[in-house]
């Protein structure tokens, strides 16, 4: 029975048993090896006993220690521990632990070694492990920017980092074992505190202010948690405060700049779930700080983050830990930056916090601007960083921006504006209208391109005045219809290529465009167009806020161009039946006398030449009372068309009176004035009038040329001597040129009108 016992027990321990076993003879040759060992190192019974211990799986490295195992044996055999690294069969390296005791023979001398191996691999990684992660959270603890103080059930304290000890100026040693009470200024606020903490078992972004051993009172923001063991007994408490004297500066200086930027700092959140042991509460610490926070290894890797910075960044934990470097999470021009820190890490290890304005993209490439403090832990190569995320002050601040340079924007606009009004209101034509106009519309607006179109006589097309810009977006003449704001009589804007675009535009509107009716008097007169060649799509809001100030303008400047235009066409109305005969369409006799007497000034000035034509209709008093007035209006019409078309462009054509007609020729000689002469009397005698269906007959003209020189130098001696030399062509017969002489026709005396003689 009990053989049968010992052999189910051997077989146990050999083929069955989990544990390593082995027995070594004196030699080191293996004598025995269970299927546990076997099974690990991948060999076979066959393939170990009888072979040297040492052969193949056990390292180099640990033959002396497992040798000590092996003769370490005195008279007194007692069992001895080691450790060593064993070569599985798949190559993995495991760690176990070896004891060894001797078996005597019946003598009482060591014939074998009886070795028992536990596989410990896994409790020296977990150990492993354990204390860096401890160590992590304790480093955390200590150089977190904020201040950290851990009390008892008493209040006393137990821990303090060494934030806390730089914001109070204690010392750890100096506040051992003593109470928080004394470093709160007012004891009203502590006992309010104290109240709410023991109703609600935390304090979460309490404000109170606190006492420095200087006496220096500075506002601290305090988020309080108790600590309880399992059975829920109170241990003490953690308390996690943050200066809050630099941030109220910052924003009070804000609140300077703009009112409406509003007060919003995150704060910690330091609600602290009951902690068993010091892992767990230094973890709960780093989770519930309230800012997004980080560790940060030497080579930028992020290798612990908390909660908010993996909400905040849009990635999981397990995404961001030992694979991602937090410069990942800057925009480029802040990377250098970073760069540049941990090179200024490694040459000063105790460097104090930095603090950074930069931007933070997330996983959706979506960007927000964070206040970031970045620490070193002294003695390690790992630094700690925090965020705060400032996103909305920012945007308060480039509001304010914003808003003031529209201001500045629409008061150079309205300068413009009216500079253009005032040179408008002085323009003489429409040329300098236009040219005015081209000139302060480019500079109101530079980036974009347009037109300014008027209406024709007809009133169903338009012709471009001036353009300007870069973009050619019309026609220089479109159909009335073409432009929708015509049409309806009001603006047309398109705000994106979609929109729905003029017929008379010759390109897509990508970035916008409008079209605003020119109105006077209460008809349209024209049309302003502006092709917007630059804005910003990507941001909609703003793109439309940019549109809408400027139709504001453009519709600002077509109300006042069409106004300027009106007065301009009504002044040239004026002026032009001020000096123009209504008949004939030139220019009546009080327009010649001006014009005469600055010819005359300019020939003296300069000793150029000058010539005037004074011609008369022959027999025209005969010619009315044969073919009526209306006829003799017909005749003068036509005769006055064929009198500005054989002059040049810089003579003078004008109704002396009647019937009578005189041509200014500035810079003439005689010869070229009679030439000139001949020319218009033999156009005339090939004018062919008919009136009511019937030939008018045959016109004939007189025509008398007098020339500036020596003895005619005045407006009045010029016009006695061209009206002389017509009376002698009168006198001679008629249809004929004369040229006035010095000797017979430059005095003034009166004579008798070559009218008379008609």
């Amino acid at each position: 029975m009990i053989n049968q016992i010992e052999q189910n027990l051997s077989r146990t321990l050999l083929h069955d048993f989990p544990v390593f076993l082995a027995t070594i003879a004196p030699d080191g040759r293996i004598l025995l090896m269970n299927d546990a060992v076997l099974s690990a190192i991948g060999r076979t019974r066959d393939e170990v006993e009888g072979k040297e211990y040492l052969t193949g799986f056990i390292p180099e490295s640990d033959h002396d220690e497992f040798a000590r195992l092996l003769g370490s044996f005195g008279p007194r055999p007692k069992t001895v521990s080691i450790e060593t690294g064993l070569v599985c069969g798949n190559g993995e390296l495991r760690i176990v632990e070896w004891r060894g005791r001797p078996g005597l023979d019946d003598e009482g001398y060591r014939h074998v070694v009886h070795c028992v191996g536990n596989d410990i691999t896994e409790i020296r990684h977990s150990t492993q492990e354990l204390r860096q992660t401890k160590e992590y959270l304790e480093n955390v603890l200590e150089y977190s920017p904020d201040a950290i103080g851990i009390v008892d059930a008493q209040g006393r304290f137990i821990k303090l980092n060494r934030s806390a000890e730089i914001l109070y100026g204690y010392s750890f040693d100096e506040l051992r074992g003593k109470t928080a009470y004394d470093l709160y200024a007012d004891r009203d606020e502590l006992a309010g505190m104290l109240s709410l903490l023991k109703g609600q078992g935390f304090v979460k972004n309490y404000e109170i202010d606190m006492k420095k051993k200087d006496g220096s009172i500075l506002p601290f923001d305090v988020s309080i948690s108790l600590l309880k063991d399992s059975s829920n007994t109170v241990l003490g408490s953690i308390t996690v405060a943050t200066n809050l004297s630099e941030i109220r500066k910052t924003l009070h200086s804000l609140e300077a700049v703009n009112n409406e930027l509003q007060q919003e700092m995150q704060m910690h959140q330091a609600t602290l779930e009951a902690l068993k042991k010091s892992q767990n509460q230094y973890r709960t610490i780093f989770e519930n700080t309230g800012n997004a926070t980080i560790i940060i290894e030497e080579d930028t890797t992020i290798s612990l983050c908390n909660t908010e910075f993996a909400r905040m960044s849009g990635y999981s934990k397990e995404e961001i830990q030992g694979k991602k470097s937090w410069t990942e999470f800057f925009s480029d021009e802040f990377v250098a930056l970073m760069k540049e820190y941990h090179r200024l890490r490694r040459i000063d290890p105790h460097a104090a916090p930095r603090n950074y304005e930069t931007r933070f993209r997330n996983s959706r490439g979506q960007y927000k601007d964070m206040f970031l403090t970045v620490a070193t832990i002294p003695d390690t190569k790992t630094s700690v960083a925090s965020f705060l995320d400032i996103t909305e002050r920012k945007q308060a601040e480039q509001e304010l921006r914003r808003s003031h340079e529209e201001l500045e924007q629409r008061s150079y606009e309205i300068s413009l504006l009216n500079e253009m009004i005032n040179l408008l209101q002085v323009c003489g034509s429409g040329e300098e209208s236009y040219y005015v106009l081209g000139n302060y519309v480019q500079r109101l607006f530079p980036s974009d391109s347009g037109s300014l179109y008027l209406l024709d006589q007809s009133k169903t097309r338009l012709e471009a005045a001036f353009s300007w810009g870069s973009i050619a977006a019309g026609g220089q003449t479109f159909e009335y219809d073409d432009c929708w704001a015509l049409r309806q009589g009001k603006v047309h804007l398109v705000e994106e290529p979609g929109g729905v675009p003029c017929k008379h535009l010759n390109t897509t509107p990508v970035a916008g465009c409008l079209c605003v009716p020119m109105i006077a008097q209460g008809e349209i007169v024209g049309l302003f167009h502006l092709h917007c060649n630059h804005s910003d799509i990507e941001y909609p809001e703003t793109h439309r806020k940019i549109l809408f100030l400027k139709q504001r303008l453009a519709t600002a400047i077509a109300d006042h161009i069409g106004l300027g235009l009106a007065n301009l066409n009504m002044r040239e109305k004026l002026r032009t039946q001020s000096i123009k005969d209504p008949l004939t369409g030139l220019f009546n006799r009080r327009f010649m006398e001006e014009s005469l007497d600055r010819e005359v000034n300019r020939a003296k000035r300069h000793s150029t030449a000058l010539s005037a034509i004074l011609l008369d209709v022959d027999y025209f008093k005969r010619f009315n009372d044969t073919f009526g007035h209306e006829a003799g209006d017909l005749l003068l019409a036509e005769l006055s068309g064929l009198l500005k078309d054989s002059v040049r462009g810089e003579d003078i054509v004008c109704r002396y009176g009647g019937e009578e007609f005189l041509i200014i020729l500035s810079g003439a000689s005689g010869d070229e004035a009679q030439k000139r002469a001949e020319q218009i009397r033999n156009k005339t005698r090939q004018l062919k009038l008919l009136h009511n269906g019937k030939e008018l007959g045959q016109i004939t003209i007189s025509l008398g040329v007098a020339v500036y020189g020596q003895n005619c130098r005045t407006v009045k001696a010029i016009l006695n001597s061209a009206d002389k030399a017509l009376y002698r062509a009168k006198d001679q017969g008629r249809d004929r040129v004369v040229m006035a002489h010095d000797e017979t026709e430059f005095a003034e005396t009166p004579q008798p009108n070559a009218t008379q003689c008609c």
